[in-house]
């Protein structure tokens, strides 16, 4: 905190350098989290293009798919977008809303994993495989939005 003279320090009176009054605190930079923004409104993009197209094909394999699959889905999709666009406008309620929706994909990402391997009467290998690669991506860009450099940028 600068006093009214700020060539003296208010704590010591010590003399302060010269130009010490027009210091201006260095201005942080929110790339790192507009790139992730960005990339969560891709990826929610193709998730809402995905949905029809991922009902389709399970229809064709065999696999009836719930309501409630769909609407969660669709909810869970849209609350990420949701969160994106509010973290863009730095809102802090935006990393919670993407967080809760993150979890929420989670948890149905793997409740269709297990119903399709039910459904298909194998422990399927892609299946498996895809449901981790699907739950890495999410856990990651939830750790990186709470990263401090992130969340200091939102309020």
């Amino acid at each position: 905190m600068l006093t009214v003279d700020p060539d003296f320090c208010y704590t010591c009176n010590t003399s302060q350098p010269e130009g010490f009054g027009e210091h201006k605190a260095a201005k942080s930079n929110d790339t790192f989290l507009k790139v992730l923004c960005i990339l969560t409104i891709i990826g929610a993009s193709f998730g809402l293009l995905g949905l029809p197209v991922s009902a389709m094909a399970s229809e064709q394999l065999g696999i009836e798919v719930s309501v409630f699959t769909i609407i969660a889905g669709f909810i869970i999709v849209v609350a990420k977008l949701t969160g994106a666009i509010f973290m863009l406008k730095k809102k802090r309620i935006g990393l919670h809303i993407y967080t809760a929706a993150g979890i929420g994909g989670i948890l149905s990402s793997i409740y269709s994993s297990i119903t399709m391997s039910e459904a298909m009467g194998v422990n399927s290998n892609v299946t498996i495989i895809s449901t981790i690669v699907g739950v890495v991506f999410v856990i990651a860009f939830i750790v990186m939005y709470w990263l401090p450099e992130n969340r200091k940028h939102l309020s």
